[in-house]
């Protein structure tokens, strides 16, 4: 029945618009994609995937393609139209998380803000021995020379920068860069000529740099949060208040980290070793990752290797069991699993202090 008047169609602009409208309707309900052939618009859907990335954009959505410092700079922007504030609200109050996830190493067309680029090379922060090649931009002037990419090495891990608004309730999560990077780091000349022991320090140096390049562009970031891989230490000694062990010719080659600046913490008992940091008249923190931090806390307290101790106090945390711990975070089969850790805690607690004196120390 619908081919019937299909063909009588008087092709006006509204009736055309009204065949598009019913054509996407019955795909995206039917989930079939042959009825786009069947309206006649299965090339136009095909076009519009094709390009998405390139309209991002036009969206008003921040571009994460591998930006470059002016890209963060104009995306620090989107973020500010899209996160409004109130006027008791401070300029810094965005969180900004990082993780990295795993990639199918591979090579793919597509197109994006800078055009028709081949995607799938390995990104790297400006000044390292090697170029980036995340986005490989083509030029149809230089013809097939350009695919002369024998040594190009491909990603297998995408690095990504995720914003939302923390003085909301909720908020709409938006990544600001998006960025695909080895698995091992990449080498920065003197790095590798002023460090001591470079080898084991590339990632740290390198995490260093990405981090420093997005903070210095988005500056409504207060929070910052990723997990405790090693790659990470010197990122979370320096928004920590921390001492680094890099010289001042090492800190000029990094972006951001030589703009903050600290003040220590009011005098307590306990010295905890940090200190608040600054951005200007502004303060950044870090935080950790919390399901992170808990199973590294229960892989220390799982350890056979050594007691842990609490003031005077020494745990042995098999004792534990007979309180009601669950076996499978005793034993840690999976010790990446945030379940595992968080059962670590349920029922030995809940006994602790719902029976006063169930635990006793002698």
């Amino acid at each position: 029945m619908v081919g019937a008047w299909l063909p009588a169609c008087s092709g006006e602009e509204h009736e055309r618009n009204l065949l598009l409208e019913a054509g996407a309707e019955l795909s995206a309900w039917g989930a079939n994609p042959r009825c786009l052939a069947f309206f006649g618009i299965k090339y136009m859907q095909q076009e519009q995937f094709y390009g998405t990335l390139e309209h991002i954009g036009k969206w008003g959505l921040p571009t994460f393609l591998s930006p470059d410092s002016a890209t963060l700079k104009q995306n620090s922007h989107v973020l500010s139209t899209i996160y409004t504030r109130g006027e008791d609200v401070p300029h810094r109050r965005l969180v900004l998380a990082y993780d990295r996830t795993y990639l199918i190493a591979t090579t793919q067309l597509v197109r994006t803000h800078v055009g028709s680029v081949l995607a799938g090379g390995a990104h790297r922060p400006p000044g390292w021995e090697l170029p980036d090649e995340s986005m490989f931009v083509l030029d149809r002037s230089k013809g097939d020379q350009q695919f002369e990419m024998k040594k190009r090495q491909k990603a297998g891990e995408m690095a990504s920068f995720l914003c939302w608004d923390s003085t909301r309730a909720s908020s709409p999560k938006i990544e600001t860069g998006s960025y695909p990077v080895l698995a091992a780091a990449s080498r920065h000349a003197s790095f590798e000529e002023k460090f001591p022991t470079p080898t084991h320090s590339r990632g740290k140096f390198e995490m260093m740099a990405r981090l420093g390049q997005v903070l210095e562009a988005t500056t409504c970031i207060r929070f910052f949060i990723m997990d405790g891989a090693g790659a990470h230490e010197w990122c979370h000694r320096a928004l920590l208040g921390q001492a680094l062990p890099l010289s001042e010719d090492l800190m000029d080659c990094l972006p951001f980290w030589k703009s903050l600046s600290f003040q220590d913490l009011p005098i307590s008992d306990y010295a905890l070793g940090y200190r608040v940091v600054l951005v200007g008249q502004e303060p950044i923190s870090y935080l950790p990752g919390i399901a992170h931090l808990a199973k590294n806390f229960v892989e220390q307290c799982r350890s056979s290797l050594r007691t842990i101790v609490f003031g005077k106090l020494k745990v042995d945390s098999s004792a534990s069991l007979q309180l009601g711990m669950w076996p499978a975070a005793y034993v840690g089969n999976d010790a990446m699993s945030d379940a595992q850790a968080a059962l670590w805690s349920l029922g030995y607690f809940n006994l602790f202090y719902v029976v006063p004196g169930a635990l006793k120390v002698s």
